[in-house]
């Protein structure tokens, strides 16, 4: 049975999100959200990237989320962790054969991805209609319209 996994990052609505959308039409689906911990560093000017009531927002947000996605059977994996250590641990043991996710456009939103794409396997899918990742370095296909 097909597995599609999707990979929450910015966008972490569970409704009008085209990328939820084209991973259900998967026979199973499940989720991840990663507190990545670069996410939570200071930057290079020594401010942080991430304040104290972002971070609280952040929390109550996947809280909600987790909620809203549990109502749809679809289970969120919550980790504390690199996406590009997390996701490919996911991928094995669960099988997975597509990952979806939100188009990124951003210096680091980018690494991370390709990073990401760097540690899996070659025939786990990206599909371009969910603005989903493309295998090419910095390639991201265009959602259609």
């Amino acid at each position: 049975m097909a597995t599609a996994l999707h990979w929450f990052r910015n966008d972490l609505r569970h409704s009008d999100n085209y990328a939820l959308t084209m991973a259900c039409r998967a026979p199973q689906v499940l989720a991840v959200y990663c507190f990545d911990p670069r996410y939570f560093e200071n930057d290079s000017h020594g401010f942080p990237r991430t304040g104290k009531f972002r971070a609280q927002f952040l929390r109550e947000t996947i809280a909600d989320l987790s909620k809203n996605l549990r109502d749809l059977n679809i289970p969120l994996f919550i980790y504390h962790g690199r996406a590009e250590e997390v996701l490919p641990d996911l991928v094995a043991r669960f099988e997975i054969t597509e990952i979806h996710t939100q188009r990124e456009w951003t210096r680091d939103e980018t690494r991370i991805r390709d990073a990401v794409l760097s540690q899996l396997p070659d025939d786990v899918r990206f599909p371009s209609g969910s603005a989903g990742l493309a295998r090419s370095a910095g390639a991201v296909p265009e959602t259609p319209r």
